[in-house]
């Protein structure tokens, strides 16, 4: 084989993702706990580790172009939920690990299943890669 082709094959690689979860359910979610009430301590309820897995054959992008809802979720290492969440550049059978909690709701929620999904985008096979999520809150007025 040609030294041209085989660098024409490199090229054509790339890279894909692979989570840990096809979907997140934290089931119920005390808000009145005694050990984290309002889910507002260090972490907040039910911290849950995303292992985001490059497992294509070249280096891959990854975002969450639409944020995170800041007034659901925490994620450990990131502040402004709002804006594009970009990932490191993940290598070949490279990992990165999220860590995302549920650190409030929204009036109204209380006794009601809430779900929604992460929407990750990537530059590899898939464009973008979504991950389903679904929790309860619980809150006795």
């Amino acid at each position: 084989m040609s030294p041209l082709l085989l660098l024409t094959l490199a090229a054509c690689g790339k890279g894909e993702l692979d989570i840990n979860f096809t979907s997140i359910d934290w089931g119920e979610i005390d808000f009145q706990s005694d050990e984290c009430p309002d889910c507002q301590c260090d972490g907040g309820c039910g911290p849950t580790l995303v292992e985001l897995i490059n497992v294509g054959d070249a280096p891959l992008n990854v975002s969450i172009p639409d944020g995170l809802d800041p007034d659901r979720f925490c994620l450990d290492g990131f502040s402004d939920l709002d804006d594009p969440i970009v990932i490191p550049a993940l290598e070949p059978d490279d990992a990165y690990i999220l860590e995302l909690s549920i650190c409030g709701y929204l009036p109204g929620e209380q006794t009601l299943t809430v779900s929604g999904q992460i929407t990750f985008e990537t530059d590899g096979v898939d464009e973008t890669v979504g991950l389903p999520w679904t929790y309860t809150p619980i809150r006795v007025q």
